[in-house]
């Protein structure tokens, strides 16, 4: 996927890109962007950009697709298959009839909680490497 923004600031290797919403996008909210259709977007300088530059932002399309499926898909599989796990294994005890349902559905909850907070410390992880982060292509003139 490739953005176009320009760069508002420089800081010694890393330039500060604005990037602006695009119709494309309707109303999704995957995004960080503020009220004004405006996100800022912290990119190593490698091609030695100046502010006022136009540049192209570039994210890798597989790198896109396994953070939707970290975000979306395996909460999704966690939460499911929590929930089924637990009412077969509760519905194998005859003095839980009238709460299996309940007990499963709270057993989904909780293993979702737990795949979040997995997700979060995740995602402080990678911060800090390059894995994920939009790189600098190109120099728009």
């Amino acid at each position: 996927m490739e953005e176009s923004g320009k760069i508002i600031g420089v800081r010694k290797k890393i330039a500060i890109v604005e990037i602006e919403k695009k119709s494309q996008c309707g109303k999704c909210c995957a995004c960080k962007f503020s009220k004004e259709g405006k996100m800022l977007i912290e990119v190593e300088n490698v091609l030695n950009a100046n502010v006022g530059d136009n540049v192209l932002l570039q994210i890798e399309d597989k790198d896109i697709l396994k953070a939707s499926v970290i975000v979306y898909l395996l909460p999704t599989i966690v939460f499911l298959s929590s929930v089924i796990l637990s009412q077969y294994f509760l519905s194998r005890t005859s003095y839980l009839e009238k709460i299996q349902q309940l007990l499963s559905l709270l057993i989904g909850f909780s293993f979702l909680c737990i795949c979040f907070v997995i997700i979060n410390l995740y995602d402080k992880k990678i911060q800090k490497t390059t894995s994920y982060k939009p790189k600098m292509t190109k120099l728009i003139k």
